[in-house]
């Protein structure tokens, strides 16, 4: 079947077909609910707030989202179920949309779904009990907003993880990002000591030497940042999707061949 075919109806089924055999994510789910649970009616002793949530959700949904996502394409690694994988019914771009809706739209709603559950659960025993909760979890809140919003952008990271890496996936992905941000900094560092040298004496700049720096660039760096932020708002989180969507799947292409 071409490659490039992309029907709607078929997708779903796909993606249907994958929840029927979605154990993991949902066992993760189903423990992470417990853990919430257990944790949100300790809690509530002494006093309840919605703070609570602030914490506990973006676990559910970024850290476990992440590892949900590594695990998404695991499977094509795999000599005995990669060959199947690979040539069930439906186009490879079907197979990678239906995987991206799952890992990335599909858990965000998930997990939504299941704490708000979990703390409606949770708010009555907690006020059976101690007469107090942190209240029930609405994600009626700008910053939950941001927050699914900034999930479905960097998932895309560890999806194309989970097709370039063979093995430990997540582990990989998480230490190429450390590496590149250490990178990233080490290089500011230095283009920082060769544009503002007249600052600095020595090899290692003094407290007294990095105070006039910050002095110097501070203001810079907040023009800056402002212009960052704006690239940001009408590209950035459209570009890093779309760059990774693209690359796991000429990887995807490349497995297949």
């Amino acid at each position: 079947m071409s490659a490039i075919t992309l029907q709607p109806k078929r997708t779903w089924l796909l993606m249907r077909n994958q929840l029927s055999v979605a154990r993991t994510p949902a066992i993760l789910i189903a423990a992470a609910s417990g853990v919430a649970l257990i944790l949100y009616v300790l809690t509530s002793i002494g006093g309840g707030s919605p703070a609570f949530h602030l914490t506990v959700y973006p676990i559910l949904l970024f850290a476990l989202g992440y590892i949900v996502s590594s695990f998404s394409f695991q499977e094509i690694h795999d000599p005995r179920t990669g060959v199947y994988e690979l040539t069930s019914p439906g186009s490879i771009i079907e197979k990678y949309v239906a995987r991206i809706l799952l890992t990335s739209i599909g858990w965000a709603v998930a997990v939504t779904l299941a704490y708000m559950l979990t703390t409606a659960i949770g708010a009555g025993i907690a006020e059976l009990i101690f007469g107090e909760s942190h209240g029930i979890f609405v994600p009626n809140n700008g910053v939950f907003w941001e927050m699914t919003t900034t999930y479905l952008v960097s998932q895309s990271i560890f999806v194309f993880g989970s097709i370039y890496f063979k093995k430990s996936a997540f582990l990989k992905t998480v230490l190429v990002m450390v590496m590149f941000a250490v990178i990233y900094a080490i290089f500011l560092a230095i283009a920082a000591r060769l544009i503002y040298w007249n600052v600095f004496t020595g090899i290692f700049p003094t407290e007294a030497e990095m105070n006039a720096l910050f002095a110097v660039i501070e203001p810079q760096a907040i023009r800056l940042g402002d212009v960052l932020e704006r690239i940001l708002d009408y590209v950035g989180w459209i570009a890093v999707p779309i760059f990774f969507w693209f690359v796991g799947y000429v990887r995807l292409r490349e497995t297949e061949v």
